[in-house]
C-alpha cells in the first residue's frame, strides 16, 4: 500500500445499506513509504499511521484532524468511523477493498488520479 492513493467509492454494510459519498474524489486516503497515513475526508484532513500485515491485514491508527464543520450531507464522520474499524483488506481489479471488523461492512476505493 506504501505510496498508493485512494478515492473511497463506497461501503456496503453488512445490514444491505450502502454510504456512498457524492463526489468521491473529496474522500482521499493516502498511504505514505514510511508508515504514515494521510487522508482528505471532505472538508477536514487527518493523519495518522498505518500497518500492514502478510496476509492482508490492515490497521489504520488516525491520530490528528482539523475539525472544520462539514456541510449536513458530508460523510465525513461515516468515512473516518469505517477507516478506523478496518482489519484487513485485497486489492481486485485495480480496486482496494477494505473489511471492517466483525465483518460489519467492505469499504470500496479506486485509485486516485
Amino acid at each position: 500500500l506504501a505510496g498508493t492513493a485512494w478515492n473511497w467509492v463506497q461501503t456496503q454494510y453488512g445490514n444491505d445499506t450502502v454510504a456512498a459519498p457524492a463526489d468521491p474524489t473529496l474522500y482521499v486516503l493516502t498511504f505514505g513509504a514510511d508508515g504514515t497515513v494521510n487522508m482528505q475526508d471532505d472538508c477536514n484532513g487527518l493523519t495518522g499511521t498505518f500497518t500492514e500485515g502478510e496476509n492482508g491485514e490492515l490497521t489504520i491508527d488516525l491520530q490528528t484532524s482539523t475539525m472544520a464543520a462539514c456541510p449536513p450531507e458530508s460523510l465525513h464522520d461515516q468515512f473516518v468511523l469505517d477507516l478506523a474499524g478496518v482489519a484487513s483488506y485485497l486489492m481486485q481489479d485495480g480496486s482496494m477493498f477494505a473489511a471492517i471488523k466483525f465483518d460489519t461492512g467492505i469499504m470500496e476505493f479506486a485509485p486516485a488520479p
